[in-house]
């Protein structure tokens, strides 16, 4: 199955960004020019871009619905990413902010173990106030802890791991950094602070399987079945 991620109002950007669209069901479109795409991005790519991950089809878009797609003609693939010069849009399902949280959710339960080791009892305790929506009681439990790793209590920025602005202490390893991190990012979406970014939430995905490589196919699967239980939009 191949996937692509729409903005609200059914577009895509194509090439370098530019919007394509709106995409109406099961109408087939096709490019000009010859299909083409050049990992060094010595030109600009030409073709309609889409995926058989799931995640992986949210880069680079702001994403509100995710569709699944048929092709045809020519195409090249790099990686997880396909482009082609035929396209159909043939189902659509919403996936606004909400469902972007809970796939950072699913990700951060995945390397919660990793921060819960070295602090359990601030983990238990997170992990219960995140069942009980309590989501304010996350962010004064992961706060603080957060900025206890480094060794001038930075304040997050951007959620980045600048080693440059955010010196970990010698004590604590940067796989422990990533839990964190996760942790706090979840927290803060969950209290409406910071919104799911226009990469949906396959970035947070990605740095929960630095720590462990079966994360993505784990979480990808939670969003496939998920996606695949949803109504038509």
């Amino acid at each position: 199955m191949l996937y692509k991620a729409l903005t609200g109002d059914m577009k895509s950007p194509e090439g370098y960004g530019i919007p394509f669209g709106p995409w109406v069901k099961n109408q087939w479109y096709e490019i000009e020019g010859p299909v083409r795409f050049s990992p060094s991005g010595g030109s600009v790519p030409n073709g309609f871009r889409c995926s058989d991950d799931i995640i992986r089809c949210q880069y680079p878009v702001k994403v509100e619905r995710i569709a699944q797609v048929e092709v045809d003609g020519d195409s090249v693939t790099y990686e997880k990413d396909q482009w082609w010069k035929k396209m159909r849009v043939v189902s659509v399902k919403a996936w606004p902010p909400s469902k972007s949280i809970l796939t950072v959710d699913w990700a951060e339960g995945q390397c919660h173990y990793r921060w819960a080791d070295r602090f359990p009892s601030e983990a238990a305790v997170y992990e219960m106030k995140n069942y009980q929506g309590q989501w304010a009681d996350m962010r004064e439990v992961i706060e603080p802890l957060w900025k206890s790793l480094f060794t001038h209590g930075e304040e997050i920025y951007g959620l980045k791991p600048d080693r440059n602005r955010h010196t970990l202490k010698p004590e604590y390893p940067h796989s422990l950094e990533r839990a964190v991190r996760l942790a706090y990012f979840l927290a803060l979406c969950r209290t409406g602070f910071y919104y799911n970014g226009p990469f949906g939430a396959a970035p947070w995905v990605r740095v929960a399987s630095y720590n462990r490589p079966d994360i993505w196919e784990i979480v990808k699967g939670n969003v496939e079945n998920y996606w695949a239980g949803l109504a038509e939009v």
